[in-house]
């Protein structure tokens, strides 16, 4: 039993080594977090949305180029608003609340880690939580994923520490209906529903369903109401018909898979996902699960709820017809624990996943130097060849040596240092897909009383950088989906064949267009406009009008 552990003692570790794994994960995590421009669409739309919050001062209803948005509660928006408020709107600024979630997540795994198996296994966990593919990917990035999963850690954590506690539990059950209640303000039901999911399984198979009489009930019903009522109930009175559209257009529907037709994938599509976004501990999965009931009582109750916890959301997940890669990231703090405890367990095995994980390494890394140079983003595949098969080579000598510990410390020190690397040289590639330049070089060709348009899709990119309303000539853009919007398009959404009378007056404009839908373009509008620049993400037309200014549609 590790001394951290006394059952009289109800802190979960000492302050100061939580505050230096949050530090650390920061650090790990927040590298050159400024140094890739706004990703195409997600980030660049999130952005936007950030920055008309801040701007208008309204922090009730969401918008994008002037339109109201409401896929999503707005927690996300207000924590992008207040760092675009305190440091300008800048890439760094509108992922912060990513990096932060990631770095309080490896906290909240290694104060878990080390409540269960100690100091060491509490390392151990955020260490490798910090090094998987995808948790440091989305850590990067700004999504609803990240918060989300850190609320649903938050509250797992805390409500496993109450079930623990018995009746002096009281204050972790309201801790863990903040945490859940803050999940609803990121991402909606989903943060209620996965950790009912887990936790009454959980109880089920533990024999511990008795501690749900020691909830209080009323404080945590009343606490869930007090924080997640009032937004929708203002969201509601000042866009009537928000609440219905949230939970049938964007949660109901979205399960069913009658919205979002490019993001359908088979009920198996998670399981590949998972193991891939586990890497580069993926082949350390098996031992750990293996062991995950191992130890006192108290031990094999966490790994019970860790196993759980790691495939209730792939399951729930896997019912939807509409899936995402990150939709698993709820998974793998669960499957950080896990592994952290498997290999720093004082007889823990591992040695031989160790050797087999540095090969895997060693093999990538040669791969990816010897063919790397035929792919077509033009990256130093040498190098990151290099760096990735070092760690590798590392790991596999460290094994040799029977010293699986430091090996797996390589690998995670080689991932991070391949990982850091592929972004410091990726970012002018089409490894990350930004409208950045496309809109910087339409300012810089703007005219005087141009107006700028879109042909067939909404750039969000350009609605960010250039701070600014665009029209779209074409389709409507998926954000304007909530109904109220429909009696606002007029002047901002025009059909594709009703260009040619759009732009046919003074003063010209510019249409920022992808390449895809160039010809169309130029079959719709001829000769009346004129290609005057050719980015990587896109060209830009400016229209020659005919038609003398107060003639035509306005």
């Amino acid at each position: 039993m590790p001394r951290d552990r006394k059952s009289d003692h109800p802190r979960v570790g000492p302050p100061l080594a939580a505050l230096a794994v949050f530090l650390a994960a920061c650090a790990v995590g927040g590298l050159q977090l400024g140094g890739v421009p706004l990703m195409e669409p997600d980030e660049a739309r999130y952005a936007a949305v950030g920055r008309a919050m801040w701007q208008t001062g309204d922090f009730v209803t969401p918008r994008v180029n002037g339109f109201v948005y409401l896929d999503k509660p707005p927690l996300l928006h207000w924590l992008t608003a207040l760092s675009i408020g305190a440091f300008g709107p800048r890439e760094f600024a509108v992922r912060l609340s990513s990096l932060l979630a990631a770095a309080a997540g490896a906290t909240l795994v290694y104060a878990f880690g080390r409540r269960v198996g100690g100091h060491g296994a509490g390392l151990a966990s955020a260490g490798v939580l910090a090094a998987c593919v995808l948790w440091f990917a989305v850590g990067r990035v700004i999504r609803y994923d990240m918060l989300l999963t850190v609320s649903i850690t938050a509250s797992l954590w805390w409500a496993w520490l109450g079930t623990e506690r018995g009746r002096e539990g009281r204050r972790y059950y309201c801790q863990a209906a903040v945490a859940a209640a803050l999940g609803v303000l990121v991402k909606g039901p989903v943060a209620l529903a996965l950790p009912g999911l887990i936790l009454l399984p959980y109880l089920a198979v533990t024999g511990r369903l008795r501690t749900l009489a020691q909830v209080p009930w009323a404080l945590v019903l009343g606490l869930l109401v007090l924080i997640v009522v009032p937004w929708f109930a203002l969201c509601e009175h000042a866009n009537p018909g928000a609440a219905r559209f949230f939970l049938m257009h964007e949660n109901l529907a979205r399960v069913k898979g009658e919205i979002d037709g490019t993001h359908h994938e088979p009920w198996w599509y998670l399981g590949p996902v998972l193991l891939g976004a586990c890497l580069p501990w993926t082949l350390l999965l098996p031992g750990a699960a293996a062991g995950a009931t191992r130890g006192d009582e108290a031990q094999r109750r966490a790994g019970v709820l860790w196993l759980l916890w790691a495939v209730v959301p792939l399951l729930a997940f896997s019912l939807s017809k509409v899936k995402v890669p990150t939709y698993i990231l709820p998974s793998l703090p669960p499957l950080a624990l896990l592994i952290g405890r498997y290999v720093s367990a004082p007889r823990s095995g591992g040695r031989g996943e160790a050797l087999a994980t540095g090969v895997l390494l060693a093999v990538l890394g040669a791969g990816l130097a010897l063919l790397g140079p035929r792919l077509k983003y033009d990256l130093p595949y040498p190098l990151l060849g290099t760096v990735l098969g070092l760690g590798g080579l590392i790991a596999i000598v460290a094994s040799a040596v029977r010293a699986p510990k430091w090996a797996l410390v390589a690998v995670g020190i080689g991932t991070l240092g391949f990982l850091h690397l592929a972004i410091a040289t990726g970012g002018p590639t089409s490894l990350f897909p930004s409208d950045r330049a496309l809109a910087l070089e339409a300012r810089e060709l703007r005219r005087p009383g141009e107006r700028i348009y879109c042909a067939r899709k909404l750039s969000r990119g350009a609605v960010f950088y250039l701070d600014e309303r665009l029209a779209v000539l074409g389709n409507m853009p998926a954000e304007y989906d909530f109904p109220r919007n429909q009696e606002r398009l007029e002047g901002w959404v025009y059909p594709l064949e009703e260009a040619q009378d759009v732009l046919s007056r003074p003063p010209s404009a510019l249409i920022l267009c992808r390449e895809r839908y160039a010809e169309e373009l130029r079959a719709a509008l001829g000769e009346s406009i004129t290609e005057v620049a050719h980015t990587q993400r896109g060209l830009i037309f400016r229209t020659a009008p005919r038609r003398p200014a107060g003639e035509g549609p306005p």
